[in-house]
């Protein structure tokens, strides 16, 4: 019972798949070509319509994201995005056009990210979705959520953040129909969930999306088919995966789609035919898409097709062709992260097995070890780690430390649903009970391997898929002949056309030499007028070279002030620390505690003004975190005491920002020195959009509140009065409420000029 079983009677399990699958790339809808057509159009319109009208404004920004958009990162694109944006929002405030306003502040937001100007950008954003809240522009607030998403990384934890943005705006533009942004959204989550290895949710939204397209006759579905497919090998069902992959296909051919996204419909295609055992028709879909990736120079992805290239090597047999692939990744495209770095060594373990050369697995089997260890066990990129180390240990006949990772390894399959997964890890877990001689579990593993490997593939599905294959074969050979007929018809009237094409080259000669001496003298007339411009133009570039020193400088200026400011307030905080040093009475010592508190609200205000590019206004949701973070070190707050800070993204001007931050450092410098003298507590924070135009401040704790017989109106506290006082200044109403604790409430309303630099910006 003790003699070693081979662990796959060289059939090897290549679940690196998974890995190569769920990092599929998300290519845009449309081709280049297609936009290239659009774009024509919109230059038509331009010329055609009225110079103040909101078609011009749909135009314009429509042109302006098309130049940000336009691959290639050219300058001269990105300048021209920044004109068109600011045309049409200057058209669109003119005509009071909202939606207008707010495509053209999203677009500006996109402008900045794409300068590399991140935190500009996501403040550029807030304002817009602010703006279309106010107003009521349920599109653009979901345009804010799809482009915010962007801002995510493509981890874990960002990718679960990007989903929670498109399921907003798939609400937002179901609500103002807006039903291919939608269908777009619902598209991009089926991708992320599917990233996720969640496949019943991402086919979901993939099928209300593919619907909501047909309703509208959308053409640009090979980008849905794609997706769909992939999920589909995912879960192990290959017969829908061929399906629609070579629907994908022939979507994208009749479109002429040649863009990056025609590689991943291949990839996914050669990973259908992998698992099917159609080893040289995989071999053939991966190098089309190796052929396209390279086109576009997408390294990333590249590692990952000729990867798969590798295993088609090794399933044919061609054993020194896969090494030679290896070597040329690891050569020409060295590992650069998690993934790519295990990806190497699982190849290399894979082939020295296939090989019978274990001394030479060896080593990569180490890497892969260490890799397995450090990358956390729900992720499903562990699976061809899993792989690759139970096939070493069973092959290095220690079957007994496999186990471990036959246990992961179900646990993984399991997640993704995908019953092919299940079956050859229970067949590897029957040799591994068989080489141990535990019989019973050895009989009940092959039992669960007969029955999830019946499921997957029976004959009557390898008929069916064949058959998909088949009629899509016959269609492209169709489709060839049909093209060779009309090349024919096409020749035929080429030859007509000659002679015709003569009698008119005679006739146009003529024509050209009384055009050329007319375009002479216009020349001459031209030459003279552009001398005149010039020098104009130059007369212009000085004046406008001075308003930029002149720009410059005042800038200059200002940030110079708040930063002597806020060094002034920190000078006058040390010499009240250096005084607080000479007394010895605790009243006075305590007044110059608070003054320093005050003083430092005030000066953490003008430091973010000067440390930031914009000079006037203050991102509260920032600021608040930062004082209580001051807050909790100046009174060397314990975890006893909690914070529950609930902010909107608000943006205040100097005059607003420096009373709202007094009243915070008041309020919570009181609720921590004297809300909670025993026990535990906590304290909340809220700054909320009450209405259009109003905010609404809250500080609030669990404490022991304010005594009975306090009066808050007759209390002649400094605290209270400086609150009331500010309140006063912010136009504002103050509120207390001694209930289960105390709260704090100030309802104030934003000032004019802020709204209007929100518009304006």
């Amino acid at each position: 019972m003790g003699k070693h079983i081979p662990l796959f009677n060289k059939q090897t399990l290549l679940l690196a798949f998974v890995l190569y699958l769920v990092q599929g790339i998300c290519c845009p809808q449309k081709s280049f070509g297609k936009r290239q057509e659009e774009l024509r159009a919109v230059r038509e319109g331009l010329k055609t319509t009225a110079e103040n009208s909101s078609r011009r404004v749909d135009l314009l920004l429509e042109y302006g994201r098309y130049c940000l958009e336009k691959p290639g990162e050219l300058k001269v694109d990105l300048d021209s995005a920044i004109t068109f944006q600011y045309q049409a929002l200057e058209i669109s405030k003119k005509l009071s056009y909202t939606s207008g306003i707010a495509d053209a502040m999203i677009l500006q937001g996109k402008i900045y990210s794409e300068m590399g100007f991140r935190n500009k950008a996501i403040i550029q954003l807030k304002r817009a979705f602010l703006f279309a809240k106010k107003n009521k522009l349920y599109q653009q607030q979901g345009d804010f959520f799809t482009t915010f998403a962007q801002f995510q990384n493509n981890e874990l934890d960002g990718i679960a953040t990007k989903i929670a943005y498109y399921h907003k705006a798939v609400q937002l533009y179901h609500k103002d129909n807006a039903l291919e942004d939608e269908a777009t959204s619902r598209k991009m989550l089926g991708d992320y969930y599917s990233i996720l290895g969640k496949s019943n949710e991402a086919i979901e939204q993939l099928k209300i999306a593919l619907k909501i397209y047909q309703e509208i006759h959308f053409k640009d579905l090979q980008g849905v088919y794609n997706i769909i497919s992939g999920v589909y090998t995912q879960m192990g069902n290959y017969e829908l995966s061929i399906k629609y992959g070579l629907l994908a296909v022939r979507t994208a051919e009749s479109l002429g789609d040649e863009s990056l996204q025609l590689s991943s419909i291949y990839n996914k295609l050669g990973l259908s035919c992998h698992y099917l055992k159609q080893y040289d028709k995989a071999l053939e879909y991966w190098k089309k898409a190796a052929s396209i990736a390279e086109k576009y120079n997408d390294t990333n992805y590249l590692r990952i097709i000729l990867a798969n290239i590798v295993t088609s090597y090794m399933k044919l047999k061609d054993y020194k062709a896969a090494l030679n692939q290896v070597a040329f990744i690891e050569k020409k495209y060295p590992p650069n992260d998690f993934h790519s770095k295990g990806r190497i060594p699982y190849l290399y373990v894979m082939i020295y097995l296939e090989l019978k050369q274990l001394d030479k697995a060896k080593p990569y089997f180490k890497k892969l070890l260490l890799l397995n260890r450090s990358e956390p066990k729900e992720n499903i990129h562990q699976m061809y780690l899993n792989h690759a180390i139970i096939r070493y240990y069973l092959d290095t006949k220690q079957p007994e430390k496999a186990y471990s990772f036959l246990i992961d390894q179900e646990k993984l399959s399991n997640s993704v649903k995908n019953n092919k997964m299940l079956y050859e890890n229970y067949l590897t877990w029957f040799k591994a009970d068989s080489a141990t001689g535990n019989l019973s579990e050895a009989i009940k593993h092959y039992k669960l391997y007969k029955s999830y490997s019946d499921s997957v593939l029976n004959a009557d599905k390898t008929k069916q898929i064949s058959n998909l294959q088949i009629q899509f074969d016959t269609e492209q050979k169709d489709k060839n002949i049909l093209l060779l007929t009309q090349k024919s018809e096409l020749q035929n009237a080429t030859i007509r056309n000659d002679r015709i094409i003569k009698i008119i080259a005679i006739s146009g000669a003529f024509v050209l030499i009384i055009l050329l001496l007319m375009g002479y003298n216009r020349y001459q007339l031209k030459k003279k007028n552009n001398a005149q411009l010039e020098q104009k133009q130059i007369e212009i570039n000085q004046q406008n070279d001075l308003l930029k020193r002149l720009l410059n400088e005042k800038e200059w200026l200002i940030r110079e002030i708040h930063h002597r400011v806020k060094n002034n307030l920190q000078i006058v905080i040390s010499l009240l620390n250096t005084q607080s040093a000479h007394l010895h009475n605790q009243d006075a010592l305590e007044a110059i505690r608070n003054s320093q508190h005050r003083m430092h609200a005030i000066s953490l205000i003008h430091q973010k003004l000067y440390q930031t590019e914009n000079l006037a206004t203050i991102d509260m949701e920032w600021y608040i975190r930062e004082l209580v973070s001051y807050i909790r070190e100046s009174f060397n707050i314990d975890k006893r005491l909690s914070f529950d800070l609930m902010t909107d993204p608000i943006i205040l001007d100097v005059g607003q920002a420096v009373p709202v931050g007094l009243i915070l450092n008041e309020a919570i410098s009181n609720a921590v020195k004297y809300a909670f003298p025993v026990g535990r507590g906590e304290v909340r924070i809220m700054l909320k959009s009450e209405s259009e135009k109003l905010c609404k401040l809250s500080i609030s704790d669990n404490g022991i509140g304010l005594p009975e017989d306090f009066d808050v109106e007759e209390s002649n506290s400094l605290g209270m009065s400086l609150m009331r006082g500010l309140s006063e200044q912010l136009e504002g109403t103050l509120e207390v409420q001694n209930q289960h604790g105390l709260t704090l409430t100030v309802v104030f309303p934003l000032k004019s000029e802020l709204e209007h630099s929100v518009i304006n910006t």
